[in-house]
């Protein structure tokens, strides 16, 4: 499997807090089947992007020396990118996952405008660049609004979902919202967006093991290992959706 979502890189974000702690979450991933990683820390559209890069890539750097001595997945950098009205004059080009067209993108939570949201991956897409919407089953607006997500898949925009919420970790309306974009095929990955080798641990395969038994195993194994791989050689991903997502009845989380 690869992890295209995870903040096992130290002390550049909320994620690993020093080496140590990345090195276990790169132990923890060996022992989850992992086969690589894209590192993607988190960075506002009005940072300092210079600064980012220059840190992220030390870091970096310093992880794989420190890594060497023991068997490692394969390493990747990227970002997990802030969007707000900042994104009109960022250089956000720079910041794609292994220097691609695809860019991994998160708003605000609170003050999640529709409006503002459609904006923001026009501005991406105008570029040149490949949208990714990281997590967008924990958006209580997307919770309640399947429509806006459908619409947005036709502008071509991609989905990345958490393992946890498709192992129901989460609320409820994260992971029915998770489950249907796995049913419908819209969602194009699955990364663990791991933060600590405790609590929200990068525990891919663990995860995976608690996903609904009902789910196509043909797809997960296609979102978990072959989207990605078209991810990191900047290939074309083929939209596989088999209709649009909508809310379902009352739904037992585990049968």
């Amino acid at each position: 499997m690869i992890d295209i979502h995870c903040h096992a890189l130290n002390s550049i974000d909320d994620g690993a807090r020093d080496l140590s702690e990345s090195l276990e979450m790169l132990k923890l991933a060996n022992e989850n089947s992992i086969s690589a990683i894209i590192f993607t820390p988190h960075i506002k559209c009005g940072g300092d992007i210079d600064e980012f890069i220059n840190k992220r890539d030390a870091l970096f750097d310093e992880l794989k020396s420190a890594a060497k001595d023991f068997e490692c997945p394969e390493l990747y950098k990227g970002a997990e990118v802030y969007a707000d009205d900042d994104i009109f004059y960022a250089d956000i080009e720079r910041l794609t996952i292994n220097n691609t067209k695809y860019i991994l993108v998160e708003f605000n939570f609170i003050q999640f405008i529709p409006q503002r949201i459609e904006k923001y991956f026009n501005e991406i897409k105008s570029l040149g660049l490949k949208p990714i919407f990281a997590h967008p089953e924990r958006y209580s607006y997307c919770q309640n609004d399947y429509e806006f997500l459908n619409y947005l898949r036709r502008m071509g925009v991609l989905f990345q979902i958490n393992a946890s919420s498709l192992a129901g970790m989460g609320s409820m309306n994260e992971f029915l919202l998770a489950k249907e974009l796995i049913n419908k095929q819209m969602a194009s990955f699955i990364g663990s967006d791991g933060h600590s080798p405790r609590g929200r641990t990068n525990e891919l395969l663990k995860m995976a093991s608690a996903f609904p038994s009902d789910l196509d195993a043909q797809y997960l194994d296609y979102v978990l290992n072959e989207t990605p791989l078209l991810l990191l050689g900047d290939e074309e991903i083929p939209d596989s959706s088999i209709g649009q997502i909508a809310k379902q009845g009352n739904y037992r989380r585990f049968h």
